[in-house]
């Protein structure tokens, strides 16, 4: 079998294309592509909870409307939710500007789904109505960004918490009613959280421009938050705007192990990009502004660490996560539901419909590393990289 024309010009592909011109603007791409994965529930085609048996019976046999796609549609329209009882799934950590009000029935509006890089965990960020916040001013505001964990390190639906509770639109109950999802009034019991089929996205065009599109946004974070870094190191600092310092610690009484979990890891290589990411500047008015380089003036100096600092926070912390839990969505379907009889080993991954490559095994990118990836060599100087590999938590007991 031939592979795939999309997947032999991906360097054609004009996001791929993009990414790998630092001198180029991902704006645009991160809408184009966020977009491609967002989630319309009433176009779904979900299977039934309870279907009809051979003696005119009904049977549940439970939704395949998976979790991701719920959480993504609630934060597109920014929907409110509530968790009645939550047990949180790692260290607990406390601010010297927060409170808690209650540690039941955590609710608010759903920001997005936030994914692990190295691990198969997945979280829902919410802004939290039980915890108030002081702000710098020293006025009481009620709501803070909290994580609430959906999926545990090892890629199970996480047991800390057992409902989700929002009020659906009339879109949204008239799908669940024809498509008969509900296992007892106003509840769906939902079985997994990505859809066995998302497996197979992983050999998809989609997939791979959305990895080239997340490898470009930690490349170009890393490259102003390290120009961030120096101008801080030389002494610029930007006066009255610096935030004071907010005081973390540790809850007491946590019974914590470290546990080892298994996870899938993937890489995809491309062409040393090219070009240069340009050097802007952020003037006290906002104005934006372009320079050829750093001069000695200490005005620009601090105009280039207002921008940089901003555009490195920008891409780490929103638009990371919402082009990498797509991402690690896809790198968990293929881990959970990617390989024959779910033994996870070489040669016995699924295929899908259409062609790809032959693997090469033991595949290594260079003389001087160890470590040994299962790749397929889509085009020159493109390859998708995969291989299992254990990593080390700390999780409550």
């Amino acid at each position: 079998m031939k592979t795939a024309k999309t997947l032999r010009n991906i360097l054609e592909n004009p996001v791929v294309q993009t990414c790998l011109d630092k001198s180029q603007s991902i704006d645009s791409l991160v809408r184009k592509v966020g977009g491609e994965w967002s989630a319309d529930l009433v176009a779904r085609r979900p299977a039934p909870a309870y279907r009809e048996s051979v003696d005119g019976h009904m049977v549940y046999k439970g939704t395949d409307l998976d979790l991701f796609t719920v959480m993504n549609a609630l934060a597109q329209r920014e929907a409110v939710i509530n968790i009645p009882r939550y047990d949180s799934m790692t260290i607990t950590k406390l601010r010297d500007d927060q409170r808690l009000v209650s540690k039941t029935n955590r609710h608010g509006q759903v920001f997005g789904t936030i994914a692990n890089a190295n691990v198969h965990s997945f979280s829902t960020r919410i802004k939290d109505y039980n915890v108030i916040q002081t702000n710098q001013k020293g006025k009481e505001e009620v709501g803070a960004f909290r994580n609430f964990a959906l999926v545990d390190p090892s890629g199970r639906m996480y047991d800390g918490w057992r409902t989700i509770e929002f009020k659906a639109t009339p879109e949204e109950e008239q799908f669940f009613e024809e498509k008969n999802l509900y296992t007892m009034p106003e509840t769906i019991a939902i079985k997994s959280f990505v859809h066995p089929n998302l497996a197979m996205a992983l050999f998809g065009s989609r997939y791979l421009e959305t990895k080239a599109l997340a490898n470009r946004v930690s490349d170009e974070a890393k490259f102003y938050r390290t120009l961030a870094g120096i101008l801080r190191n030389a002494g610029v600092n930007l006066g009255g705007s610096e935030k004071p310092s907010v005081k973390t610690f540790v809850a007491e009484d946590q019974d914590l192990e470290k546990v080892t979990v298994e996870s899938l890891e993937a890489k995809l290589v491309l062409p040393e990009a090219t070009g240069e990411y340009p050097l802007l500047g952020i003037d006290k008015n906002g104005k934006l502004k372009h320079y050829e380089a750093v001069s000695s003036n200490y005005t620009t100096k601090q105009n280039i660490l207002r921008f940089a600092e901003k555009r490195a926070n920008g891409l780490s912390y929103s638009v990371g996560p919402r082009i990498n839990a797509p991402v690690r969505a896809v790198e968990l379907a293929f881990y959970l539901d990617g390989f024959k009889g779910g033994l996870r080993e070489s040669g016995n991954e699924k295929d899908p419909a259409w062609g790809i490559p032959d693997w090469v095994r033991n595949y290594r990118e260079g003389p001087k590393t160890r470590i040994e990836w299962n790749a397929l060599e889509i085009a020159p100087k493109v390859a998708l990289l995969y291989r299992i590999k254990e990593n080390l938590v700390t999780v409550k007991a």
